[in-house]
């Protein structure tokens, strides 16, 4: 009998669906819609596999590709239509709720390209409603979907925090943010200039503003090296966050092993900060990421 591409497994206390076609296999979290695990065969991992996460009900999990929904980073750091549309709820946890809600698969296909797989979230009793599209093949595609179903215009923020490996962080560059302004988040939420790659030497976070379509986060120059480049592109974002917490941040952090800052980083796509979404009633939103290694 020939095996389906989709097994339900367990991992620690959460349920999980495998993917394993004739291009890549892939695991989803069925808490949070999380993305924790995307190899292409004959290829290594493009996101990173935290060995230190930890999988329990109702924690968040730090590894892969965590949702932010419907806000980003803390509430109150939000626009205020942003504030003023959740602030009623009886918990606001950082990032929002759908990165520990419940979702639930409704439909999948196999083709030629690979297996797509179509979820929803399945808690969300407000004005919005959330799916997720996510294609496994050669490459990694994900479309979060948000959808207004009230009668009245709905402000939120997102972002697919998305953790990437690297041999070695302060070899590390991200292309494609040269002459984009961004907000420093540790130095007080500075606007600054962007010249050239973004490299890394020091704790790193910011939020780039401005759509950009096409990243490249190149990882040294040794022809091994170039063979494990990674191209992000992505499509309804208008702001991007650069992420890596350094050495001191790192020994303070859960799920996180205190060299672990060395072997990651994140390039989060994003409709962040001043960057805000306005949905009008009946309206649809998708924010589209794209993962492949570079020829």
């Amino acid at each position: 009998m020939k095996q389906l591409p989709i097994q339900c497994i367990r991992i620690g206390d959460l349920p999980a669906l495998q993917i394993n076609n004739h291009l890549a296999s892939a695991v989803v979290l069925l808490q949070g819609g999380q993305l924790i695990q995307f190899q292409p065969h004959g290829s290594a991992p493009l996101l990173w596999e935290n060995p230190d996460a930890q999988f329990q009900r109702g924690k968040a999990v730090r590894t892969g590709i965590p949702i932010c929904w419907p806000w980003f980073g803390d509430l109150n750091r939000n626009p205020k239509p942003v504030q003023s549309e959740f602030q009623k709820l009886p918990a606001q946890p950082a990032h929002g709720f759908a990165r520990t809600g419940t979702w639930g698969l409704y439909d999948y296909n196999s083709h030629e390209a690979g297996t797509t797989l179509r979820l929803k979230l399945l808690e969300t009793s407000g004005p919005l409603h959330l799916s997720l599209e996510i294609e496994i093949g050669e490459k990694l595609s994900l479309r979060l979907t948000t959808h207004n179903v009230s009668p009245k215009t709905v402000h939120f923020t997102q972002a697919l925090h998305s953790y990437f490996p690297t041999h070695d962080i302060s070899e590390t560059s991200i292309h494609g943010l040269d002459d984009c302004e961004y907000l420093d988040a540790l130095d007080g939420w500075k606007k600054k200039h962007q010249t050239g790659p973004v490299t890394f030497c020091e704790e790193t976070d910011r939020v780039y503003c401005g759509s950009v379509e096409d990243l490249k986060i190149m990882r040294g120059s040794g022809a091994t090296d170039e063979n494990q480049n990674t191209l992000i592109e992505s499509s309804g974002s208008s702001s991007c966050i650069v992420w890596n917490p350094w050495k001191e941040k790192a020994a303070r952090l859960s799920q996180f092993s205190p060299e672990a800052y060395q072997a990651m980083l994140c390039v989060e796509t994003a409709n962040a900060a001043a960057d805000s979404i306005t949905l009008k009633e009946g309206r649809s939103h998708t924010l589209s990421l794209s993962l492949s290694r570079l020829p």
